[in-house]
């Protein structure tokens, strides 16, 4: 006796059970993790003073809002100074590239950096010293590397 059934296999049900129970974790993981969740905007307010025509040096100043921790840190091999590598969370440049320093000069609220890593907060100054040559038209541009945001963008007159 031959019984033909129009149904599923109890294998195929069993394979599919499992497949979207297997997608449904999945899911639920993204979500949970927070990998669908954009990082969010940084509310800063950073000043650039000493932006002139032919200055070698950049004061970068917080002048109010959130605070950027692990904004940058010295140099390990040769203290104060600013390498591309040490920009963390926070990078100035000028007409896109990355601000490096190339004398000793970096300071930080007037003392001069070390190898420790930098929080930028509220009335926190950092002078750049031995930078390029400003010219005029040159664009400093204060940027918060997370998310890639513009903070600042300031023209040399």
């Amino acid at each position: 006796m031959r019984r033909d059934s129009a149904g599923v296999s109890p294998v195929i049900a069993t394979i599919l059970l499992i497949a979207i129970t297997v997608i449904a974790i999945g899911v639920v993981m993204v979500f949970v993790s927070g990998l669908g969740r954009p990082t969010s905007l940084l509310n800063a307010n950073i000043s650039v003073r000493n932006a002139t025509r032919n200055s070698t040096k950049l004061t970068i100043e917080h002048a109010g809002g959130d605070p950027i921790t692990d904004a940058f840190c010295g140099k390990a091999v040769d203290n104060h100074v600013i390498t591309s590598d040490n920009w963390i969370n926070l990078e100035v440049r000028i007409n896109g590239g990355i601000v490096t320093t190339t004398d000793n000069k970096t300071k930080f609220n007037n003392v001069l950096i070390d190898n420790n890593t930098y929080d930028f907060t509220v009335g926190n100054i950092l002078l750049l010293e031995k930078i390029t040559v400003l010219s005029s038209g040159d664009v400093i541009t204060i940027i918060y590397k997370p998310n890639n945001q513009e903070l600042t963008r300031v023209t040399v007159p």
